[in-house]
């Protein structure tokens, strides 16, 4: 078996661990100048889930995290993006986050991508990014 590069990434798992890549993109789609409200939802089926934000740029005092999209606002039913207007195609913030249920910690990631084609109204979406 071929060892991978250096500079390749790899996924270490146990030999009695199954591990798979959805192959449904999970990418969320932003639209820039508009706040945009993403829901959060579980599988645990009874007991309270604390999620807590472990990324860079919060405020705790505010929920707030500053990203290279716009201003993030945490609930506990969810997040609000306050896009910026100017936003460059492609433009990414990953945040990383850690679901606890009282027995385990699972840390988790949501990415978010700024693609003007995505918009509903792509005409004011490209406007500041010719």
């Amino acid at each position: 078996m071929e060892k991978p590069s250096p500079s390749c990434k790899s996924i270490i798992a146990n030999c009695r661990l199954d591990v798979n890549f959805d192959p449904k993109n999970k990418i969320i789609y932003v639209c820039s100048g508009k706040p945009q409200y993403f829901t959060a939802t579980s599988s645990k089926c009874n007991g309270p889930i604390t999620i807590t934000y472990t990324g860079r740029k919060y405020d705790p005092c505010t929920k707030k995290i500053c990203g290279d999209l716009g201003v993030y606002t945490t609930y506990d039913s969810g997040i609000v993006l306050d896009a910026y207007n100017c936003i460059r195609p492609g433009t990414m913030d990953t945040l990383s986050f850690t679901a606890d249920d009282g027995c385990t910690c699972y840390k988790f990631t949501v990415i978010f991508v700024y693609s003007p084609c995505d918009c509903y109204n792509t005409q004011t979406c490209c406007n500041c990014n010719k």
